[in-house]
Formats: C-alpha cells, structure tokens, sequence
C-alpha cells in the first residue's frame, strides 16, 4: 500500500509594517512502487528499489524511514534507506540476514519521510515489502571484481557475444533480463537477450574511445512468477582503446577580441590537437551562438580558422564557438573560443546605387532639385554628421549640394543649342565624421539629373522679308520655303508655319505648317500682281512663343522658266491639294456650281419637249402627255405602209419533167404597220 500524507509547515515573518504567511512545500516522493517482493530465504544485503524525490523550491532535503511489521514498530532494522554519495540518491536495500525467520512472510511497511532542510517540512510515503514464501532469486555469475569482464575495444564487433547472465531461482520460475549502462550512450553499447541473458556488443566498441575505461552495467532478473528483482552490477573494463583527439590550445578555452574592420581572409588562429593514436587523420568541426558564426568562420586542412564574413559590432558584438576534432572513430570536444568584435568606424552607404532628379535650365542658386538621398551609417556617433560631395567629373563643377543632399546650379545652366547637356550623371560621395577613430570614410552612388529646356527662345525667319516669283505651274506645286530656326531643345524647338493676307488674290498661295509655299490654284489675273501674307512661325512651348516674316509672291507669267525665290528653298515636299482649308472650300463651291448648271440644263430640255407636245396649252400642264401626243402626231403624219400581193396566190403545183422551174410560190401575208421614225417639226409660235 502507497500513501501520500505530506505535512505542511507554516512560517510566520513578522517584518517591520507588514506581516506575510510563507507556506514552504515539502518534498515529493515520485512514482514509488505499490509492493516490493523479496525472497524470504535472502540473507545478502541486497538493492531494492531508488527513489524518485524532487523538492518544489529546489531546497535540499534528507530522508529517513521506519518499518512498521505485524502492526508494530520493527526494531529489527530489516531494511534501510542510504544516500548514494556519488549520484546524491536515495537507494533502498534489504539487509544481510535481517529476516527473522525463513518462514516469515508478513508484509512490511516502511513509512519514508522527506524533509526540506530549509523550512522543516516533509511529506511521509509507504512502501510495502512483502517476503515470498521459500523462494530466492540470485544472480552468482555477475558481481564483483571476479565476474569482471575485460574486452580489448578495436577488436570487439558489433553482436559479438561479451557474457551470459544466469539468474537462479529456487522455484525454477522463468526469469526475464534487462540492464541499464553507467554512463550511458546513444545508442548503447550494450544490449542483453531478456530470454537467456545473452549480452551481446551492440556497436563496434572502437568507438567506446578512451575517456570510458570502465562502464558497470546494471543486470536486473525478474522472477515473472512471485515479481522478484534482482539487481547485480556487471563490471566491465576495456583496452586498447581509441584515444580520443584534443585541441591544446582551446583546452580549457580561448577568448578573442578582433576589430569589426578585421580583413575577410585574416587568420584568427591554429588549432593544436594531440592525438597519440599512429596513422589518424583530424578532421575539424565547429558549431557558433549565434548560428551565424557558422558562415563568419572556417577551418581549413591544417587547423587555420579564417574569417570568411565580415564582422558587425552593431549586429553581433560576441561569438561564442564550440569546436570538435575527429580522427575518424573517436571525436574530441567541443573546445570553446569566444570572439568579442570591437568597435571601428564604417563607412556610410547608399540605399540605391542610382537616384534620379529632374529640374529646368536656370541661372545659378535659381532652382533646388532634391534626389532624396538615404545615406546610413551604422556608427551611431556619425548618424547626425553626414555631409555630401561630388566626385569631380562629368560638369560636376556646375552644381552644388548642400548638407541635406538638396542639389542647385552652381553657375548659369542652358541647354539651348545643346551648349550643355541635358542629362549628366554624377557620382556623389556620403562622407562620415570619422566614428571613434576620426578616420573619415565616405560610401558612394550615382545620380542621373535630367535638364529640361524652358521655351525662352522665339522662333526666328532667316530673312524679315521673303519675294518669291511664280509662273503658271501645276496647283499643288512647291513655289517656295521659308527657313525658321529656334535656339531652344527639344518640343519647344518644333516650328509650324502658317500665313495670311488681306489681297483678294490670297487663296491662289498657301503657306503649309511646314513652312513651304505652295501654289493653291493656277492664277489667272495679271502678270506682276503681287499678293503680300504675314508668315507666323509658332513653337510648341509652354507658353507658346510666335515670329513673324514678309512674303511677297509675284506672278511673273505663263512662261516656262523655273520660278526663282530670293532665298534658297531648303527642303520640296510633294503638295497635296487638299490640305489646305481654303482649297477644300474652292472644291466645294465649284461642285455646287456644277450642280446647277447640270440643273438648268435639265429644265431647259423639259421646256423644249413641253413646248412641241403641249398644243394651245403651252407650258408645263400636259408635260405628262407630251409622249403619248408625239406618237399619235407622227402616225397621222406618218400612216403605216400596207404591202398587198400583184395577184391572187396560185396553187403550188410541181415541175413537169423538162419543164422550167416555176416561180417561187407566194406566201400570202397579213398586212403590217410599219413603225417610222417622225423628224423633229418645228412650230411658230
């Protein structure tokens, strides 16, 4: 029977204005078994059972027992609880000859009581040991220095057969086998057999290197009849074993201390290892906090560690690495080194490599244009005194930048007539104020500026005033061209032309948007008349700036000599006809013209018809008739001819032999109306 009836103790502290109760929690006893069954006829001390004892405050406790046997107290101390002095455990054992006779087997009861030793409280526990009659259970081939088992470790394979454990029991009860290894490893290198007892290597014990010479392992036997333990301790001692390698010079530990400006390749330090073991080759491994440091670090073939990342003290002021040689069976460590990183000034940076800025031509401090430069230092000292500069290159000596990076023109600034560029790219400089060290250090990037043009610039004529001569050419001919130029770039370069004029004879001459004169229609009144426009020449700025010119067109004649111009014609473009407003009314009006007069015609010609079929009625009323009145006019004029035969038809008789051939025979027709066609009769009026 278990029970569970801890004591709890209180503490009163009394303190000065406050008072507070402190209820101090006693040990705990965990997972204690509900029986233990020993053979009653065991007289060896024997081990039973370990307790499970934890203590809520982390304070130490002590433990102590009493047996309580046929409902009194037992004074015989069959049992007794110790403290293992190396694992600092509570074992529970059964003393040599302690059971008063063989045929005993009431059960015992032994109250265990755990107290803490800071507060004095303490929970009671019980654990029944019952004696099972005539039986004993025995392990005679494991303990002691005599069953010891010595194996030579390079030579002892995985599933080798190591020993046999053989458990007597009186009443040849069947015995099950486990054990448990001191220290332990994962996996074990140890197994046993639970049926026969049969403990084999469960790995290649050349891996059980040289820091475990000596491992117990602990032998249990269960009787699966009466539930006896046994527990015996097998000791086993090894040789020629691997000896596992070392790192001299990181054993006990190494501390560092680099500047975060450290060179990448630099190296930090060699490895010494120590490795008695002949014909082994080291390999290294390592493993940082934080994980980082894996890729700040690396160890070549001969034990030099590099730096392979550049360090950060603002990022990670401490590696703390652990670091393991191998020599292919055994691995030694880890061994630690620890990287404190100091301080050192770093440049600044840009977030972008390229910004971008656009502005208008301008007079010098005229116009502010801001990239928005994001220049960072990780210095935090330098953070508030960044300043900014151009690399001299580039007309980088035509612009100015100020503390906040906000650019300007450093002298007057025209693209016009392409004196300056209109895109310049410049490199500027972030420059820090030295960090701790006052060492300044600069970080760089590229800014492209984009100049537009302002429209400041008035188209112009190459002449103020143009004469052209004009013969009787096609219409749609190119008979001139007016040559325009403007200072400025870009849109506000592009020019189109128009033109005007008060003469009456104006539309005879077009001025295109291309600048050209072109001949509208042939013109048609006297030779020499001279027709004066304005010519306009308007650029495509904002706002708009407008020039003006004289153009005098003189008609010199139908001949066939090339008109001549007083300037030279710079470009000829094929005239179209109708492109210009003023030929598309002319077309226009002209097709109207025809219109009626193909009207007039019409009614004329209906007039005629009226007038011969229309009688004493005359006009328009009977116009409907006049077709019907002409026909039966020409048929009283004109009566049908009637063909009749010169004398009755005959009877068709054959030809008599030898006689001539008669005449044709007469076919007898009805008689016709010939259709003829009456001639125009003219009538008085």
């Amino acid at each position: 029977m278990v029970s569970n009836s801890p004591t709890t103790e209180l503490m009163l502290l009394i303190v000065t204005g406050y008072i507070g109760i402190v209820i101090a929690a006693p040990p705990t006893v965990n997972d204690l078994p509900r029986n233990i069954y020993v053979g009653n006829l065991e007289t060896q001390e024997r081990y039973l059972y370990t307790l499970n004892v934890t203590d809520p405050d982390a304070d130490a406790f002590a433990c102590s027992h009493t047996i309580t046997y046929n409902d009194s107290i037992s004074t015989n101390r069959e049992f007794v609880l110790r403290e293992d002095t190396t694992t600092k455990e509570w074992k529970f054992y059964i003393r040599a000859g302690a059971l008063p006779s063989p045929d005993n087997t009431k059960p015992y009861i032994n109250t265990i009581e755990c107290t803490d030793s800071n507060s004095g409280s303490s929970g009671r526990y019980n654990i029944t040991v019952r004696a099972v009659h005539d039986e004993l259970l025995t392990l005679p081939n494991i303990a002691g220095t005599a069953n010891a088992l010595k194996i030579d470790a390079i030579s002892t394979l995985k599933g080798k057969t190591l020993k046999t454990a053989s458990a007597n029991s009186r009443g040849g009860n069947l015995v099950e086998y486990s054990l448990v290894s001191d220290p332990s490893f994962s996996p074990e290198f140890f197994t046993i057999d639970s049926s026969n007892g049969v403990i084999k290597a469960n790995r290649d014990f050349k891996y059980l290197d040289s820091r475990y010479p000596t491992v117990y392992l602990t032998i249990k036997a269960h009787d699966t009849v009466d539930s006896i333990d046994v527990y015996e301790t097998q000791i086993v001692q090894l040789t020629n074993q691997n000896t596992v390698p070392r790192i001299v010079n990181l054993d006990p530990g190494l501390a560092d201390s680099q500047l975060e400006s450290l060179a990448l390749g630099s190296v930090l330090m060699t490895l010494t290892t120590e490795d008695p073991d002949a014909s082994t080759t080291l390999t290294y491994a390592f493993s940082c906090v934080p994980p980082d440091g894996k890729n700040t670090f690396t160890i070549d073939t001969n034990g030099n560690v590099k730096l392979a990342q550049a360090l950060d003290y603002e990022t990670v002021k401490t590696y703390t690495c652990g670091f393991n040689v191998s020599d292919g069976t055994a691995t030694g460590g880890p061994f630690m080194y620890t990287l404190t990183v100091q301080d050192a000034n770093e440049a600044p940076y840009f977030s972008d490599t390229m910004y971008y800025a656009t502005t208008s031509e301008g007079a010098a401090g005229s116009v502010s244009f801001d990239p928005s430069f994001s220049c960072s230092d990780q210095d935090v000292t330098d953070v508030s005194k960044l300043t900014y500069a151009f690399k001299a290159a580039n007309n980088s000596n035509r612009f100015a930048i100020n503390t906040a990076g906000v650019m300007t023109f450093k002298e007057n600034y025209d693209v016009d007539k392409n004196a300056m560029p209109s895109s310049v790219v410049l490199t500027v400089f972030c420059v820090d104020a030295g960090g701790t060290t006052g060492v300044k250090k600069t970080g760089s990037t590229q800014v492209t500026i984009t100049i537009a043009d302002n429209n400041d610039n008035t188209p112009t004529f190459s002449s103020t005033a143009y004469t052209f001569d004009v013969t009787c050419n096609v219409a749609g001919s190119q008979i001139g061209s007016l040559l325009v130029t403007d200072a400025d770039s870009g849109t506000n370069a592009d020019v189109s032309c128009s033109g005007a004029s008060g003469s009456s004879s104006s539309a005879y001459y077009t001025i295109g948007a291309d600048c050209n004169i072109y001949l509208s229609k042939s013109p048609d009144f006297a030779t020499g008349t001279t027709v004066t426009y304005v010519a306009t020449a308007v650029d495509k700025g904002a706002p708009a700036r407008t020039g003006t010119s004289t153009i005098n067109v003189i008609f010199s004649g139908c001949t066939t000599t090339t008109s001549t111009t007083t300037t030279t014609v710079a470009t000829t473009t094929a005239y179209n006809f109708f492109d210009h407003s003023e030929n598309i009314a002319l077309f226009v009006m002209s097709l109207l013209m025809g219109l009626a007069l193909l009207g007039g015609l019409l009614y004329c010609c209906l007039r005629m018809c009226c007038g011969v079929c229309g009688g004493s009625g005359g006009g328009m009323s009977n116009m409907c008739d006049c077709r019907q009145y002409g026909r039966q006019q020409r048929r009283a004029r004109y009566p049908p001819r009637q063909v009749t035969p010169d004398e009755p038809p005959r009877k068709y008789r054959p030809p008599s032999p030898r006689q001539p051939t008669p005449p044709p025979k007469i076919i007898e027709r009805q008689p016709q109306y010939i259709r003829t066609v009456a001639r125009p009769i003219s009538y008085g009026q």
